[in-house]
């Protein structure tokens, strides 16, 4: 593989503060419930149908037992904020949801579908126990009609029950009929079998062991992860490579906290969210109507836009929230204009005025939301703020390359001379070329391997050597693969015997388990003396590999499946001695990368992190 896929697919699809979404190590062989470390792991898909049985999207979980990661496709969806929920049953029966209450310990972000009606949603929350919801009660997801007020009614409404979210609030957010629903099913392995459910004891004495849970975790991940980076590729082709407005957060004390991104587009926006230090739990994202933030109230901000067009973000424990969602947004002319607006994460949840007719607001003429809940959600106070400010494509472009080839953003030199390059007609491969070629490209290219093989970072001296020899004419990374694969960390890491070896390195470069015939056969060669890592290179000399990785590189850039003759010549290519380090100098250069540099899931992240 080449370093977009290595960085896209092994280290993250990730923010570009390098901010870690869910944090696996894949190394070993496969399965889908076990344990790694001793939290349970597990992955699971849905796909939504809506209430006439019609298929409009699909859901992918993968619960590494401290953090789940969402990725969510649906469409013919009405125009709104939509609760997204899970609910402990394995029926989609009509009405949706009416078979049981949603979980109310899981914390899901809404959806706000586009003009067009469709919704992409991708973001880590909280481990809400999935491995153990799907062994008892099974779940499906749903969405439903209205936003999920996250029983954020303040104690000045009444009902009949008294002041504040009555039971049925509590229960349901009161989100309405499920518009889609999808029944959770645990993943089917690479073979197409659906895993068991108990995984018989394994090295680490519940379930399969670390080595090889944590790989079955990162494997969903990346397949997650790739969709989601398809899906904003075509999103984000829509737009036409347009500026973006961007509002680098501070909180009340002023320190930084991350950032917001949104690129409108003709069907409505695209969000991105990347941030850290904050409060866990659901919070608002709302856009003010002025461009100020002055701590530590940011009263200067101004009132909130409008009803609310942004879903909730969800903080997990260690104080992080990333995610990429559409939603719908004023036009990047009005969110400049005049002094400008921003960015302001509040302290509790916007309830998108979703207060049913039940309640009374104390002092209101009419039962329902009062002006205070339809002006700001009662979302409480601002935790974060940030102005927004338009950022040209070829100045993102230059900063999402620097990230993912050398896992840092650009100096103010390098930023001023490659976007004057590309503003004067230069060719975007010159600049691609130069980074992926350089010492520093090469040196992160190495930390990935090290981390995708590994789980470790390189000493000086090991990723100097590799560096050097990655410079040298006739170098590929498949070589590096196959040295460190076949070392003796690598063997011990997979168990310490023939069998476990095997398994691990089918599963790390070809993604399945080895068939009963390439176990023996492979054995059989460790047996009678042949290098571990002359057989790992073996492996990564097949057309099987060789396939992947093509595809590998086109999934994690091009919002397009390569054509047959694109096939043809790369896997020329590699046949020949090459590697895909020039396919990742095409496809960053192309069109589909450059419109699609928004993604806070597509930049390079330390080493082994599949989210960071």
């Amino acid at each position: 593989m080449g370093v977009r896929t290595r960085r896209a697919v092994t280290a993250g699809l990730a923010g570009s503060l390098a901010v870690s979404l869910l944090l696996v190590a894949p190394t070993a062989a496969s399965g889908h419930a076990g344990r790694a470390g001793g939290k349970a792991t597990a992955t699971a898909d849905a796909t939504l149908i809506d209430q006439d049985g019609v298929v409009r999207g699909d859901l992918v979980l993968v619960d590494d037992g401290t953090t789940t990661l969402v990725q969510l496709s649906a469409d013919h969806l009405p125009k709104g904020l939509h609760g997204l929920q899970i609910h402990p049953t394995r029926s989609c029966q009509v009405p949706f949801g009416s078979k049981a209450s949603p979980v109310t310990t899981v914390a899901l972000p809404g959806l706000t579908p586009g003009t067009d009606g469709s919704a992409e949603l991708t973001t880590s929350v909280p481990s809400f126990g999935l491995a153990k919801l799907l062994q008892t009660s099974g779940a499906s997801v749903i969405i439903h009609a209205l936003p999920d007020n996250a029983a954020n009614v303040p104690s000045r409404y009444q009902s009949d029950t008294g002041p504040g979210p009555d039971a049925t609030t509590q229960a349901t957010g009161d989100a309405g009929l499920g518009l889609q629903c999808g029944v959770l099913q645990a993943e089917a392995d690479s073979n197409g079998s659906t895993p068991a459910t108990t995984v018989p004891p394994g090295p680490t004495g519940g379930g399969e062991s670390a080595a090889q849970a944590a790989h079955s975790v990162g494997r969903a991940s990346r397949r997650a992860l790739m969709r989601t980076r398809r899906a904003a590729v075509a999103l984000l082709a829509r737009s036409g490579g347009n500026d973006l407005a961007r509002a680098d957060l501070v909180d009340t004390a002023g320190r930084p906290v991350g950032r917001v991104t949104i690129l409108p587009d003709d069907t409505g926006a695209l969000v991105t969210v990347d941030t850290h230090g904050l409060a866990p739990g659901v919070h608002g994202l709302q856009i003010h109507g002025s461009g100020t933030c002055t701590t530590p109230s940011f009263a200067s901000a101004g009132p909130k836009i409008g009803a609310n067009a942004l879903p909730n973000i969800v903080v997990r424990k260690d104080g992080k929230a990333v995610s990429i969602a559409t939603a719908v947004t004023p036009s990047l002319a009005a969110l400049l204009r005049g002094d400008g607006s921003s960015i302001v994460v509040t302290s509790a949840p916007d309830n998108g005025a979703n207060i049913p007719a039940r309640y009374t607001a104390t002092g209101a003429p009419a039962a329902g939301p009062d002006a205070t809940t339809r002006a700001t959600g009662d979302a409480g106070a601002a935790q974060a703020c940030g102005v927004l400010r338009q950022v040209p494509v070829t100045v993102r472009y230059v900063e999402d390359l620097y990230i993912t080839v050398d896992h840092r953003e650009p100096t103010a030199a390098e930023s001023s001379r490659w976007v004057g390059f590309l503003n004067g007609g230069g060719n975007r491969v010159v600049l691609t070329h130069a980074l992926i070629s350089s010492a520093e490209g090469l040196g992160g290219l190495v930390d990935n391997l090290y981390g995708f093989v590994l789980q470790a970072a390189p000493s000086a001296a090991a990723r100097a050597a590799y560096v050097r020899y990655l410079q040298q004419p006739g170098s590929t990374v498949e070589a590096v693969d196959a040295a460190l694969a076949g070392s003796d960390a690598f063997y011990t890491a997979a168990g310490g015997d023939p069998g476990s070896f095997v398994a691990a390195i089918y599963n790390t470069f070809l993604g399945r388990d080895p068939s009963s015939v390439e176990r023996k056969a492979t054995q059989d060669q460790l047996g009678s003396g042949v290098p571990r890592a002359a057989i790992v290179g073996a492996l990564l000399s097949t057309d099987e590999y060789r396939v992947g990785a093509i595809q590998g590189e086109y999934s994690s850039l091009s919002d397009a499946d390569p054509t047959l003759v694109q096939y043809a010549t790369w896997l020329t290519h590699l046949r020949h001695g090459g590697d895909l380090r020039p396919l990742d100098e095409l496809l960053l250069a192309a069109h589909a990368f450059y419109v699609g540099s928004i993604d806070p899931f597509n930049a390079a992240t330390p080493a082994g992190d599949i989210f960071a």
